[in-house]
């Protein structure tokens, strides 16, 4: 044959390394703007955001028992679905990336807190009050709502990686 190709698929081979390639010049653009820690965090706060409104999408639509994708999508091959994955474990190991990113936040912040600890009590209420504080509180439920929706996924690797995750940090 003089046509034999590394793939079997050559259209979806191009389309993969079209993807790739955009995927790495994404990569390079955000590498050199990114400068500052306020960058950062933006970026982060950004992506966080969105990993919540998924979790919260996910877990309604557990609860609620349908069978369709979004409540309006019927798959043509029924399987474990957890929105917006047709693979439970896809979704549970997304949230892993999400748990740990406001876990890596939430260390940051917690580093740059102070604590006064000689302070009164009235003091230390005060201090809770603080936007750094309620930064960190939702933080926390994010952390929360994340590690639900884990575990509502019923995925062993996950639940596995979440418990080795929040064991060695």
């Amino acid at each position: 044959d003089k046509h034999m190709t590394i793939s079997t698929s050559r259209s979806a081979t191009m389309i993969s390394f079209y993807l790739a390639c955009s995927y790495v010049g994404i990569f390079l653009v955000m590498l050199n703007t990114i400068r500052t820690w306020v960058h950062v965090k933006r970026i982060v706060y950004t992506i966080l955001s969105f990993g919540f409104i998924l979790c919260v999408v996910s877990i309604i639509h557990k609860l609620s028992g349908t069978r369709d994708m979004l409540w309006f999508h019927t798959p043509r091959y029924y399987g474990n679905i957890f929105v917006p994955f047709t693979n439970r474990n896809h979704n549970a190991f997304h949230m892993i990336m999400i748990f740990s990113l406001a876990l890596s936040m939430l260390m940051a912040s917690l580093r740059f807190m102070q604590f006064h600890w000689d302070a009164d009590w009235r003091e230390k209420i005060a201090g809770l009050s603080t936007k750094r504080a309620s930064r960190l509180a939702l933080l926390g439920f994010v952390m929360v709502m994340t590690g639900s929706s884990i575990c509502l996924s019923l995925s062993r690797g996950a639940i596995a990686s979440l418990l080795a995750a929040s064991g060695i940090v």
